[in-house]
């Protein structure tokens, strides 16, 4: 199904949230074009240690994500789109919603 006609069917709240891709989370997941895989960003030293904890565990298997390139790129536009359109609430500052490198990089599995 094609995002444009599957958005039609997103919660109401998703339409208003900054945090689009999780950016305040220690790791953020979602599948945006990833075809059966989840792309998970590790945005913390702890999100690190916990996804690493989990791979040395077995329970999780990964690929690079240079295999999922193009579904970065569709990541990085649709959370800057959100940014853009969801505005800093009234008495807070940028940082509270927006975390300074909270932007999806390329350090992802």
């Amino acid at each position: 199904m094609p995002l444009k006609r599957a958005q039609e069917y997103a919660r109401p709240e998703c339409h208003h949230c900054g945090d689009f891709s999780a950016e305040v989370a220690d790791i953020s997941c979602g599948g945006v074009g990833s075809m059966e895989w989840t792309i998970v960003i590790l945005r913390t030293a702890k999100g690190e240690e916990i996804f690493d904890r989990m791979v040395a565990d077995g329970r999780l298997e990964t690929r690079s994500m240079e295999e999922f390139e193009n579904s970065m790129k569709i990541l990085i536009r649709l959370a800057k789109r959100q940014h853009e359109r969801v505005p800093v609430p009234p008495g807070r500052s940028p940082a509270w919603v927006r975390p300074e490198n909270a932007m999806p990089t390329d350090r992802a599995s």
